[in-house]
This record gives structure tokens, C-alpha cells and sequence, in this order.
């Protein structure tokens, strides 16, 4: 269940977005298939999820995701500073599509590693969340497995691992609101 914008922080507002990415390999030399984007419209969180259904159709998904995220002023990433914004941007690059990083960008993995470094075992975005919300995550996918199970869903079509992998997508999204209300937002109060 997507949360309810209204009983969440106030200071989360429509100009706002939440950015996450799969891929088939850390570095830019290969393929994002998946890009997750949540923002509150009409006091709710809306999910996004630009997926490419084999590697011909990156290019038009990154198209896409660059006007999404046109649309916000502020993006929210967890390791976006080292990872997911600089391979969007790289692979944009590749299928020849200007884009401009966002002008305001959080990421939240340094405040975590300030907060929870030596607290929790780790500070990877699940366990954090456990920590928070109690959460342990169900049906979901280890992130290692992503690139595989894509590869083997464009090779056979087979697309049970398809359903985790945007699954496990859209639960790193969520857990970022928990996270950002809880590092950003109340600090600032």
C-alpha cells in the first residue's frame, strides 16, 4: 500500500520526487531497464515505473524518465550522488539524450551512514527501514539477483521474476519517504 501524503510530514510537497534505479550491472557500460518515480499528487504518493521490456527500449524509457523528472524541482535518491543519478545521465549519453541533473538533489545515504553507522549492522537501505518501520520485506527480490533475473526475462519472456523485481523497486521508494521524513524532514523542524 502506497502511504497517504497526508499523514506524512507536511514539508513533502508536489514539487518532490523520489527516484530510484535497476539495472543489469553497476557500471554504465551496462543496461538501467527500471526507474521508479514517486511524488504526492492530491494528498496521495503516486508510483511510477518506466520499464524497458528488452534493451532496444532504454533509450525510450530514459526519454520518458527525463521529463519526468523534469516535472520536480527536488529529487530524492538513496546513493543517487554516486550511483543512480551519474548512470542515468551516462546512459542518456549513450542513446544521445540531453539531460541536466537536477537542481536539487537529496541523497540520503550520507545522512544515514552519519546516523546509523555503528548503530545498525549496515547501512543498506532494507535494513535501515527494518530498523525504522519494522519492516521485513516479503516476496522480495536480493538486489545482486536483479541483472540475472532481467537478462533471463529478455531471453525467455519469462516475467515471474519481472513482478520482485518491480517489487523491490517500489519498496526502496517507499522506504526512502520513511527515511527522508525521519532525516530531512524532522531535523528541520
Amino acid at each position: 500500500m502506497v502511504p497517504e501524503f497526508a499523514a506524512l510530514s507536511p514539508s513533502f510537497s508536489g514539487d518532490t520526487c523520489f527516484f530510484d534505479i535497476e539495472t543489469t550491472g553497476l557500471t554504465p557500460s551496462t543496461y538501467v531497464f527500471l526507474c521508479g518515480i514517486m511524488y504526492a499528487r492530491e494528498g496521495r504518493f503516486v508510483i511510477e515505473q518506466a520499464f524497458a521490456r528488452d534493451y532496444s527500449e532504454e533509450a525510450g524509457m530514459l526519454r520518458y524518465v527525463r521529463d519526468a523528472l523534469g516535472r520536480f524541482r527536488r529529487v530524492v535518491t538513496y546513493n543517487g550522488t554516486t550511483f543512480d543519478l551519474p548512470f542515468v545521465k551516462a546512459r542518456m549519453a549513450v542513446a544521445r539524450i540531453d539531460y541536466d541533473c537536477p537542481r536539487d538533489h537529496v541523497d540520503l545515504l550520507l545522512p544515514a551512514r552519519q546516523r546509523y553507522r555503528g548503530v545498525l549492522p549496515d547501512c543498506r537501505l532494507e535494513t535501515i527501514e527494518r530498523h525504522l518501520r519494522g519492516v521485513s520485506r516479503e516476496g522480495d527480490i536480493p538486489g545482486s539477483e536483479i541483472p540475472d533475473a532481467y537478462h533471463e526475462f529478455v531471453r525467455t519472456g519469462d516475467a515471474r521474476k519481472i513482478k520482485r523485481i518491480l517489487h523491490h523497486n517500489r519498496m526502496d521508494l517507499l522506504a526512502m519517504v520513511g527515511l527522508f521524513d525521519c532525516l530531512v524532514t524532522r531535523q528541520a523542524r
